[in-house]
């Protein structure tokens, strides 16, 4: 199967939502809605500017000089029967798992650096849905959020690369009390957060995305446990296991963007903010499978190296047509295949 066949547009998950890339907007420079929408977008733009310039650099000298029969003016928005590459199987080291907990002064750091152990506590327990969250699940709510922006902050007080909400945080901490009484699951050093403690904690999660992911994760877990957590993706009457599962997760991402007081509620009572919310994230998790399988496709490109999915991820954002998006990367890998400094060299994210 040739390369050109990975190249097609993302699925939309809802049709009667096809609008949903080029929502509706107020023509008032007063909406703040829409103010809050044009700066979120000049930060990304500027990011992606400095960034993907560096990364267009690094993929030119990374390649091999390789043949690629590549069809630019086909239509690939036809639907495409695939299979998605899969990673190599990680495994986090017990050593890792066992970590013992920081032993910070300062609370706030202390229990941000924990996070991660407590993360890593939960992925590798029953609690954690392996079927609903994968790793392009949350690169897509990352892309959605912020752009992977991690300095981005909201006019709403959203921080980090998962835009996290201090009462976000604190329901977090709530959750893994609960587990830790509920379970065997013991997370040491668990504590809560309030006032300039919490403040304190919002700074550093802004400043740093491995723990704004680690507290994003564990509170779509925590929407997601329907034992201990809030249940908020609890799905009824679907006839199959895939519905059941891709149902389950639009509530999720809906609840994270409205809170957890849609848990319950019909689709058509959800705000339109978060209906659009996890529609968009499930859209962009699509665009990255078919990224993946695109460079898979090379044999030179590594597809699990995220820095590289990234960047196609955004610049496709710059082009108006599904078609326009996806000859984008065709025309980028081509370039990259035939690049006579390519041959024989290699750089990180590549084989």
């Amino acid at each position: 199967m040739g390369i050109s066949n990975f190249f097609k547009s993302e699925k939309k998950t809802n049709p009667g939502l096809s609008g949903l890339e080029k929502p509706e907007r107020s023509n008032s420079p007063e909406n703040p809605d829409r103010r809050e929408k044009l700066i979120t977008l000049a930060a990304a733009a500027l990011f992606s500017g400095l960034w993907a310039g560096k990364r267009v650099r690094d993929l030119y000298k990374a390649g091999e000089t390789k043949e690629t029969h590549l069809d630019l003016d086909k239509d690939y928005s036809a639907p495409v029967k695939r299979e998605t590459p899969k990673p190599p199987a990680k495994k986090t080291p017990a050593a890792e798992i066992d970590r013992p907990p920081a032993k910070e002064k300062d609370p706030a750091l202390r229990v941000c650096k924990n996070a991660e152990l407590w993360l890593r506590q939960i992925e590798n327990s029953p609690v954690w849905p392996k079927n609903l969250f994968t790793p392009d699940l949350f690169l897509a709510q990352e892309m959605q959020e912020s752009k992977f922006g991690r300095f981005l902050k909201s006019p709403k007080g959203a921080v980090g690369v998962m835009q996290n909400m201090g009462i976000s945080v604190k329901d977090v901490l709530r959750y893994l009390g609960k587990l830790q009484r509920n379970t065997k699951l013991k997370f040491e050093g668990l504590e809560d957060l309030d006032g300039e403690v919490l403040e304190k904690a919002m700074e550093i999660i802004h400043g740093e995305e491995k723990y704004s992911r680690a507290f994003g994760k564990i509170f779509m877990a925590a929407l997601g446990d329907e034992k201990y957590g809030y249940a908020a993706g609890k799905a009824e009457g679907r006839q199959s296991e895939e519905d059941r599962a891709t149902e389950k997760r639009k509530r999720i991402l809906a609840a994270y963007n409205g809170g957890p007081s849609l848990k319950g509620l019909d689709e058509d009572a959800w705000p339109e903010e978060s209906k659009k919310y996890a529609y968009k994230v499930l859209n962009y998790e699509e665009r990255i499978r078919n990224i993946r399988e695109a460079l898979a496709e090379t044999n030179v490109i590594n597809p699990y190296d995220d820095e590289t999915v990234k960047y196609f991820a955004l610049m496709m954002d710059f082009y108006k047509s599904q078609k326009e998006k996806y000859r984008f990367i065709g025309r980028t890998i081509e370039k990259i295949m035939k690049s006579p400094a390519a041959k024989g060299k290699q750089a990180l994210g590549f084989r």
